[in-house]
Protein backbone atom coordinates (compact mmCIF):
# COMPACT_ATOMS: atom_id res chain seq x y z
CA UNK A 1 0.00 0.00 0.00
CA UNK A 2 1.26 3.22 -1.14
CA UNK A 3 1.89 6.91 1.52
CA UNK A 4 -0.73 8.97 1.05
CA UNK A 5 0.37 12.14 -0.55
CA UNK A 6 -0.58 16.01 -0.70
CA UNK A 7 -3.46 17.95 -1.10
CA UNK A 8 -4.76 18.18 -4.67
CA UNK A 9 -7.67 20.17 -4.93
CA UNK A 10 -7.24 22.40 -1.85
CA UNK A 11 -7.49 26.57 -1.65
CA UNK A 12 -6.81 28.18 1.01
CA UNK A 13 -9.45 30.33 0.43
CA UNK A 14 -12.53 27.82 -0.24
CA UNK A 15 -15.45 27.48 2.56
CA UNK A 16 -15.89 23.79 2.81
CA UNK A 17 -18.87 22.17 3.71
CA UNK A 18 -17.26 20.06 5.89
CA UNK A 19 -13.45 19.69 7.71
CA UNK A 20 -12.92 16.68 8.66
CA UNK A 21 -10.32 16.38 11.79
CA UNK A 22 -8.53 13.05 11.59
CA UNK A 23 -7.75 10.73 8.64
CA UNK A 24 -8.40 7.35 10.79
CA UNK A 25 -11.16 4.81 9.89
CA UNK A 26 -14.24 6.66 11.32
CA UNK A 27 -13.03 10.07 9.53
CA UNK A 28 -12.78 8.29 6.18
CA UNK A 29 -15.32 6.19 6.27
CA UNK A 30 -17.14 9.87 6.93
CA UNK A 31 -15.39 11.58 4.31
CA UNK A 32 -16.09 8.91 1.75
CA UNK A 33 -19.69 8.63 2.64
CA UNK A 34 -20.37 13.00 2.52
CA UNK A 35 -17.92 13.18 -0.85
CA UNK A 36 -20.25 10.23 -2.13
CA UNK A 37 -23.39 12.30 -2.40
CA UNK A 38 -21.38 15.50 -4.02
CA UNK A 39 -20.71 17.66 -0.50
CA UNK A 40 -17.33 19.35 -0.37
CA UNK A 41 -15.18 17.49 2.23
CA UNK A 42 -11.58 18.02 3.51
CA UNK A 43 -9.55 15.73 5.18
CA UNK A 44 -7.06 17.19 7.72
CA UNK A 45 -4.37 14.64 9.87
CA UNK A 46 -0.84 15.70 10.90
CA UNK A 47 0.45 12.42 10.05
CA UNK A 48 1.94 11.67 7.61
CA UNK A 49 0.48 7.71 6.25
CA UNK A 50 1.35 5.12 6.81
CA UNK A 51 1.24 5.23 10.32
CA UNK A 52 1.34 2.91 13.00
CA UNK A 53 -1.89 2.63 15.09
CA UNK A 54 -3.25 0.18 17.17
CA UNK A 55 -6.88 -1.08 17.38
CA UNK A 56 -6.73 -4.54 14.67
CA UNK A 57 -10.04 -6.56 15.06
CA UNK A 58 -12.73 -5.65 12.79
CA UNK A 59 -16.05 -6.46 13.93
CA UNK A 60 -18.65 -8.50 11.69
CA UNK A 61 -20.51 -5.31 10.40
CA UNK A 62 -16.94 -3.55 9.95
CA UNK A 63 -16.67 -6.28 7.24
CA UNK A 64 -20.31 -5.85 5.75
CA UNK A 65 -19.33 -1.88 5.37
CA UNK A 66 -15.91 -2.73 3.87
CA UNK A 67 -18.08 -5.01 1.22
CA UNK A 68 -20.38 -2.66 0.69
CA UNK A 69 -17.49 0.30 -0.33
CA UNK A 70 -16.53 -2.52 -2.96
CA UNK A 71 -13.20 -2.90 -1.02
CA UNK A 72 -13.41 -6.74 -0.34
CA UNK A 73 -10.22 -7.46 -3.23
CA UNK A 74 -8.26 -5.51 -1.80
CA UNK A 75 -8.72 -6.73 1.84
CA UNK A 76 -7.91 -10.39 0.52
CA UNK A 77 -4.90 -9.09 -1.77
CA UNK A 78 -3.63 -7.68 1.76
CA UNK A 79 -4.03 -11.18 2.87
CA UNK A 80 -5.62 -9.84 6.11
CA UNK A 81 -6.30 -12.71 8.25
CA UNK A 82 -9.99 -13.55 7.94
CA UNK A 83 -12.12 -13.91 11.26
CA UNK A 84 -14.97 -16.10 12.03
CA UNK A 85 -15.54 -15.22 15.86
CA UNK A 86 -14.32 -14.33 19.00
CA UNK A 87 -13.24 -16.96 21.32
CA UNK A 88 -12.75 -16.19 25.47
CA UNK A 89 -10.75 -18.44 27.51
CA UNK A 90 -12.05 -17.92 30.81
CA UNK A 91 -10.08 -19.13 34.03
CA UNK A 92 -11.85 -22.28 33.60
CA UNK A 93 -12.17 -24.60 30.87
CA UNK A 94 -15.52 -24.67 31.64
CA UNK A 95 -15.56 -20.74 31.59
CA UNK A 96 -14.67 -20.72 27.67
CA UNK A 97 -16.97 -19.57 24.91
CA UNK A 98 -16.90 -18.53 21.24
CA UNK A 99 -18.91 -15.47 19.75
CA UNK A 100 -19.70 -15.84 15.80
CA UNK A 101 -19.33 -13.57 13.59
CA UNK A 102 -22.99 -13.25 12.11
CA UNK A 103 -25.73 -11.20 10.67
CA UNK A 104 -29.06 -11.23 9.74
CA UNK A 105 -30.14 -11.26 6.06
CA UNK A 106 -33.41 -9.77 4.15
CA UNK A 107 -35.33 -12.45 6.13
CA UNK A 108 -34.10 -11.59 9.65
CA UNK A 109 -32.32 -14.61 10.21
CA UNK A 110 -28.89 -14.58 11.56
CA UNK A 111 -26.25 -16.25 9.64
CA UNK A 112 -22.23 -16.96 9.75
CA UNK A 113 -20.18 -14.47 8.37
CA UNK A 114 -16.66 -13.58 7.86
CA UNK A 115 -14.19 -10.19 8.72
CA UNK A 116 -11.33 -9.75 8.93
CA UNK A 117 -7.59 -8.52 11.12
CA UNK A 118 -5.79 -5.91 9.95
CA UNK A 119 -2.40 -4.49 9.79
CA UNK A 120 -4.02 -0.49 10.61
CA UNK A 121 -0.88 0.97 8.61
CA UNK A 122 -2.09 -0.45 5.45
CA UNK A 123 -5.44 -0.08 6.68
CA UNK A 124 -6.03 3.30 7.08
CA UNK A 125 -4.45 4.25 3.99
CA UNK A 126 -6.80 1.77 1.93
CA UNK A 127 -9.53 3.94 3.62
CA UNK A 128 -8.29 7.28 3.21
CA UNK A 129 -7.52 6.45 -0.55
CA UNK A 130 -11.44 5.22 -1.23
CA UNK A 131 -12.59 8.76 0.73
CA UNK A 132 -10.09 10.85 -1.76
CA UNK A 133 -11.51 8.38 -4.81
CA UNK A 134 -15.04 9.27 -3.70
CA UNK A 135 -14.04 12.96 -3.93
CA UNK A 136 -12.37 14.09 -0.63
CA UNK A 137 -9.50 16.17 -0.10
CA UNK A 138 -6.61 15.07 2.02
CA UNK A 139 -4.33 18.13 3.18
CA UNK A 140 -1.36 16.87 5.42
CA UNK A 141 -1.65 19.60 8.62
CA UNK A 142 -1.99 19.83 11.91
CA UNK A 143 -5.74 21.36 13.07
CA UNK A 144 -4.55 24.19 15.86
CA UNK A 145 -7.34 25.79 16.51
CA UNK A 146 -11.16 26.50 15.92
CA UNK A 147 -12.92 29.33 14.34
CA UNK A 148 -16.28 30.33 15.39
CA UNK A 149 -18.85 33.02 15.01
CA UNK A 150 -21.24 34.26 17.69
CA UNK A 151 -21.47 30.57 19.26
CA UNK A 152 -21.09 28.57 16.26
CA UNK A 153 -17.98 26.50 15.03
CA UNK A 154 -17.09 27.89 11.73
CA UNK A 155 -13.79 25.95 10.84
CA UNK A 156 -10.02 25.57 11.42
CA UNK A 157 -6.78 26.99 12.01
CA UNK A 158 -4.29 24.64 10.34
CA UNK A 159 -0.31 24.67 10.37
CA UNK A 160 1.38 23.14 7.39
CA UNK A 161 4.75 21.45 8.28
CA UNK A 162 6.50 24.32 6.77
CA UNK A 163 4.91 26.05 9.79
CA UNK A 164 2.69 28.67 8.12
CA UNK A 165 -0.82 28.84 9.92
CA UNK A 166 -3.77 30.09 8.01
CA UNK A 167 -7.71 29.25 8.20
CA UNK A 168 -9.79 27.28 6.89
CA UNK A 169 -13.54 27.87 6.76
CA UNK A 170 -16.32 25.19 6.43
CA UNK A 171 -19.88 25.17 7.47
CA UNK A 172 -19.26 22.03 9.45
CA UNK A 173 -16.09 20.62 11.80
CA UNK A 174 -16.39 17.22 12.43
CA UNK A 175 -13.93 15.77 15.02
CA UNK A 176 -12.34 11.84 14.23
CA UNK A 177 -9.02 12.44 15.92
CA UNK A 178 -9.57 9.75 18.61
CA UNK A 179 -7.96 10.26 22.08
CA UNK A 180 -6.35 13.67 21.00
CA UNK A 181 -10.60 14.66 20.93
CA UNK A 182 -9.51 17.67 18.88
CA UNK A 183 -12.80 19.42 20.01
CA UNK A 184 -12.44 18.79 23.84
CA UNK A 185 -9.36 20.25 24.30
CA UNK A 186 -10.65 23.51 22.55
CA UNK A 187 -13.45 23.51 24.82
CA UNK A 188 -16.05 22.81 22.28
CA UNK A 189 -17.82 19.90 23.82
CA UNK A 190 -18.33 19.28 27.42
CA UNK A 191 -15.54 18.25 29.61
CA UNK A 192 -13.53 14.72 29.21
CA UNK A 193 -15.05 12.16 32.59
CA UNK A 194 -12.85 9.88 32.91
CA UNK A 195 -14.72 6.16 33.02
CA UNK A 196 -14.58 3.31 35.20
CA UNK A 197 -11.70 1.63 33.31
CA UNK A 198 -9.09 4.35 32.73
CA UNK A 199 -6.69 3.43 35.20
CA UNK A 200 -5.94 0.37 32.90
CA UNK A 201 -2.88 0.44 30.92
CA UNK A 202 -2.06 -1.72 28.16
CA UNK A 203 1.25 -3.17 27.19
CA UNK A 204 1.56 -5.11 23.16
CA UNK A 205 3.80 -5.98 21.00
CA UNK A 206 4.17 -8.33 17.79
CA UNK A 207 5.04 -11.62 17.69
CA UNK A 208 6.21 -14.44 15.59
CA UNK A 209 5.90 -18.30 17.08
CA UNK A 210 2.47 -17.55 18.64
CA UNK A 211 0.27 -20.60 19.19
CA UNK A 212 -2.78 -19.88 17.42
CA UNK A 213 -4.69 -23.76 17.84
CA UNK A 214 -6.34 -22.07 21.16
CA UNK A 215 -9.33 -20.35 18.69
CA UNK A 216 -11.20 -22.71 16.56
CA UNK A 217 -10.04 -20.58 13.56
CA UNK A 218 -6.44 -19.57 13.11
CA UNK A 219 -7.79 -16.25 12.28
CA UNK A 220 -10.11 -15.56 15.15
CA UNK A 221 -9.47 -13.15 18.01
CA UNK A 222 -8.93 -14.86 21.66
CA UNK A 223 -9.31 -13.43 25.12
CA UNK A 224 -7.54 -14.46 28.02
CA UNK A 225 -9.32 -13.55 30.67
CA UNK A 226 -7.51 -14.28 33.89
CA UNK A 227 -9.11 -12.11 36.68
CA UNK A 228 -11.01 -8.82 37.15
CA UNK A 229 -9.33 -6.29 35.17
CA UNK A 230 -6.77 -8.38 33.76
CA UNK A 231 -6.85 -9.89 30.52
CA UNK A 232 -4.69 -10.16 27.36
CA UNK A 233 -5.75 -10.06 23.31
CA UNK A 234 -4.15 -12.48 21.03
CA UNK A 235 -4.79 -11.38 17.27
CA UNK A 236 -3.39 -12.93 14.20
CA UNK A 237 -2.14 -10.04 11.41
CA UNK A 238 -0.63 -11.90 9.22
CA UNK A 239 1.28 -15.10 8.41
CA UNK A 240 3.21 -15.50 11.88
CA UNK A 241 2.88 -12.28 12.94
CA UNK A 242 0.09 -11.89 15.90
CA UNK A 243 -0.31 -8.62 17.66
CA UNK A 244 -0.63 -9.55 22.05
CA UNK A 245 -1.19 -7.26 24.16
CA UNK A 246 -2.05 -7.52 28.44
CA UNK A 247 -4.33 -5.04 29.72
CA UNK A 248 -4.57 -4.59 33.90
CA UNK A 249 -4.63 -2.10 36.42
CA UNK A 250 -1.98 0.77 36.03
CA UNK A 251 -1.22 0.38 39.92
CA UNK A 252 0.13 -3.55 38.83
CA UNK A 253 2.43 -2.31 36.53
CA UNK A 254 3.61 0.73 38.76
CA UNK A 255 4.15 -1.80 41.83
CA UNK A 256 5.99 -4.17 39.43
CA UNK A 257 8.87 -2.02 38.77
CA UNK A 258 9.41 -3.63 35.56
CA UNK A 259 9.73 -1.88 32.21
CA UNK A 260 7.36 -2.57 29.86
CA UNK A 261 9.06 -5.29 28.02
CA UNK A 262 10.47 -7.04 31.26
CA UNK A 263 6.45 -6.42 32.75
CA UNK A 264 5.04 -8.00 28.99
CA UNK A 265 7.27 -11.29 29.21
CA UNK A 266 6.24 -11.42 32.88
CA UNK A 267 2.66 -10.97 31.95
CA UNK A 268 2.44 -14.08 29.32
CA UNK A 269 3.80 -16.32 31.62
CA UNK A 270 1.94 -15.88 34.61
CA UNK A 271 -1.85 -14.20 33.10
CA UNK A 272 -3.41 -16.85 32.00
CA UNK A 273 -2.32 -20.49 31.69
CA UNK A 274 -3.48 -21.19 27.98
CA UNK A 275 -1.56 -17.58 27.08
CA UNK A 276 1.64 -18.99 28.66
CA UNK A 277 1.23 -22.37 26.68
CA UNK A 278 0.43 -20.34 23.67
CA UNK A 279 3.68 -18.03 23.71
CA UNK A 280 5.91 -20.51 25.03
CA UNK A 281 7.88 -20.03 21.90
CA UNK A 282 7.15 -17.12 20.97
CA UNK A 283 9.51 -14.38 19.75
CA UNK A 284 8.80 -10.61 20.11
CA UNK A 285 9.56 -8.75 17.13
CA UNK A 286 8.74 -5.32 17.65
CA UNK A 287 8.84 -2.94 20.20
CA UNK A 288 6.88 -2.46 23.33
CA UNK A 289 4.30 -0.54 23.18
CA UNK A 290 2.49 1.20 26.77
CA UNK A 291 -1.14 3.28 26.47
CA UNK A 292 -2.86 4.45 29.54
CA UNK A 293 -6.12 5.82 30.63
CA UNK A 294 -8.64 3.71 28.17
CA UNK A 295 -12.16 4.74 29.08
CA UNK A 296 -13.61 8.64 28.95
CA UNK A 297 -16.77 9.98 28.18
CA UNK A 298 -17.28 13.68 26.86
CA UNK A 299 -20.77 15.09 27.13
CA UNK A 300 -22.08 17.94 24.69
CA UNK A 301 -20.37 16.28 21.43
CA UNK A 302 -22.62 17.66 18.85
CA UNK A 303 -23.74 21.43 18.90
CA UNK A 304 -23.52 24.53 16.15
CA UNK A 305 -21.57 23.43 13.36
CA UNK A 306 -19.61 20.51 15.06
CA UNK A 307 -19.96 16.89 15.38
CA UNK A 308 -17.79 14.03 17.33
CA UNK A 309 -17.36 10.82 15.97
CA UNK A 310 -16.21 7.71 17.89
CA UNK A 311 -13.37 7.66 20.29
CA UNK A 312 -12.94 11.84 20.01
CA UNK A 313 -16.21 11.64 22.19
CA UNK A 314 -16.10 8.21 23.76
CA UNK A 315 -14.24 5.36 24.49
CA UNK A 316 -15.08 1.58 26.49
CA UNK A 317 -12.95 -1.15 27.46
CA UNK A 318 -11.27 -2.42 23.99
CA UNK A 319 -11.89 -6.16 25.28
CA UNK A 320 -14.14 -6.60 22.30
CA UNK A 321 -12.81 -4.48 20.14
CA UNK A 322 -15.88 -2.46 19.36
CA UNK A 323 -13.89 0.64 18.85
CA UNK A 324 -13.51 0.84 14.78
CA UNK A 325 -16.72 -0.46 14.35
CA UNK A 326 -18.07 2.44 16.77
CA UNK A 327 -16.56 4.61 14.69
CA UNK A 328 -17.37 3.98 11.19
CA UNK A 329 -21.23 3.49 12.37
CA UNK A 330 -21.27 6.90 14.10
CA UNK A 331 -19.40 8.38 10.13
CA UNK A 332 -22.38 7.01 8.82
CA UNK A 333 -24.87 8.38 11.13
CA UNK A 334 -23.08 11.59 11.09
CA UNK A 335 -22.62 11.68 7.36
CA UNK A 336 -26.98 11.27 7.58
CA UNK A 337 -27.52 14.31 10.28
CA UNK A 338 -25.14 16.74 8.09
CA UNK A 339 -26.27 16.13 4.81
CA UNK A 340 -29.95 16.91 6.67
CA UNK A 341 -28.24 20.01 8.29
CA UNK A 342 -27.07 21.16 5.56
CA UNK A 343 -30.08 20.76 3.33
CA UNK A 344 -32.22 22.44 6.00
CA UNK A 345 -30.32 24.46 8.46
CA UNK A 346 -33.42 25.35 10.74
CA UNK A 347 -33.48 21.23 11.60
CA UNK A 348 -29.67 21.52 12.50
CA UNK A 349 -30.55 20.98 16.36
CA UNK A 350 -33.36 18.35 15.91
CA UNK A 351 -30.74 15.81 13.65
CA UNK A 352 -27.97 16.45 15.89
CA UNK A 353 -29.72 15.77 18.89
CA UNK A 354 -31.00 12.58 17.16
CA UNK A 355 -27.57 11.42 16.41
CA UNK A 356 -26.65 11.79 19.65
CA UNK A 357 -29.50 9.97 21.78
CA UNK A 358 -28.94 6.93 19.19
CA UNK A 359 -25.29 6.62 20.08
CA UNK A 360 -25.60 7.36 24.09
CA UNK A 361 -28.38 4.04 23.79
CA UNK A 362 -25.50 2.39 21.90
CA UNK A 363 -23.03 2.80 23.88
CA UNK A 364 -25.22 2.90 27.18
CA UNK A 365 -25.69 -1.01 25.77
CA UNK A 366 -22.41 -1.87 25.23
CA UNK A 367 -21.21 -0.10 28.43
CA UNK A 368 -23.63 -2.87 30.23
CA UNK A 369 -22.45 -5.52 28.59
CA UNK A 370 -18.81 -5.30 29.02
CA UNK A 371 -19.74 -3.97 33.02
CA UNK A 372 -21.45 -7.40 33.15
CA UNK A 373 -18.60 -9.31 31.68
CA UNK A 374 -16.14 -7.78 34.44
CA UNK A 375 -18.49 -7.49 37.06
CA UNK A 376 -20.88 -10.77 36.73
CA UNK A 377 -18.78 -13.57 34.74
CA UNK A 378 -20.53 -16.10 35.35
CA UNK A 379 -23.91 -14.57 34.60
CA UNK A 380 -22.25 -13.50 31.02
CA UNK A 381 -21.03 -16.70 30.69
CA UNK A 382 -24.85 -17.91 31.21
CA UNK A 383 -25.87 -15.63 28.63
CA UNK A 384 -23.52 -15.81 26.30
CA UNK A 385 -23.22 -19.62 26.40
CA UNK A 386 -26.67 -20.94 27.30
CA UNK A 387 -29.53 -18.52 27.40
CA UNK A 388 -29.10 -15.59 25.46
CA UNK A 389 -26.61 -16.81 22.61
CA UNK A 390 -28.55 -15.26 19.60
CA UNK A 391 -28.75 -11.90 21.25
CA UNK A 392 -25.45 -11.64 22.49
CA UNK A 393 -24.82 -12.19 18.84
CA UNK A 394 -27.16 -9.80 17.13
CA UNK A 395 -25.16 -7.34 19.47
CA UNK A 396 -21.77 -7.91 17.83
CA UNK A 397 -23.30 -8.20 15.19
CA UNK A 398 -24.38 -4.37 15.35
CA UNK A 399 -28.18 -4.46 16.49
CA UNK A 400 -26.82 -1.89 19.56
CA UNK A 401 -27.83 1.22 17.15
CA UNK A 402 -31.47 -0.30 16.16
CA UNK A 403 -34.39 1.14 17.64
CA UNK A 404 -35.34 -1.98 18.90
CA UNK A 405 -31.94 -2.81 20.71
CA UNK A 406 -33.85 -1.77 24.17
CA UNK A 407 -36.73 -4.55 23.81
CA UNK A 408 -33.95 -7.16 23.85
CA UNK A 409 -34.01 -9.12 27.21
CA UNK A 410 -30.49 -9.65 27.57
CA UNK A 411 -30.42 -5.65 27.26
CA UNK A 412 -32.97 -5.55 29.90
CA UNK A 413 -31.25 -7.93 32.00
CA UNK A 414 -27.69 -6.58 31.69
CA UNK A 415 -29.60 -3.09 32.95
CA UNK A 416 -31.32 -4.18 34.87
CA UNK A 417 -27.75 -5.67 36.89
CA UNK A 418 -25.79 -2.64 36.44
CA UNK A 419 -28.80 -0.54 37.85
CA UNK A 420 -29.16 -3.00 41.10
CA UNK A 421 -25.09 -3.01 41.13
CA UNK A 422 -25.01 1.04 41.58
CA UNK A 423 -28.20 1.09 43.68
CA UNK A 424 -26.38 -1.56 46.19
CA UNK A 425 -22.72 0.00 45.97
CA UNK A 426 -23.73 3.52 45.72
Amino acid sequence: MGRVEGAEGFQKSQEWDVVVVGAGPAGSRLAYQLAGTGHDVLIVDKAAFPRHRIGESLTGECGKMLREMGLEPQMKAQRFPVKAGVFVAGPSAKANFYVPVQDRDEHGQLGPRTTWQVRRPEFDVMLLDAAKAAGAVFLQAEARDVLRHQGTVTGITAKENNGRQFDIKSKFVLDATGYSTFLCKKRVTGRRNAGRYAKQVAVFAQFENVDRSVAPETGDTVIYYGSKDNWAWSIPLEEGITSIGCVQPVSVLKQSGLTPEAFMEQRLRTLHPRLAEATAHAVRVTETWKMANYSYRIDDFAGNGFLCIGDAHRFLDPIFSFGVYMGMKEADMAATAISKALATPQDQARVFDDFKARSDRAQGVLQNMINTFWDYPLVFLRLAHYTHRDELTDIFAGRVFDDSVEDMEIVQIMGDLMRNSISVHG
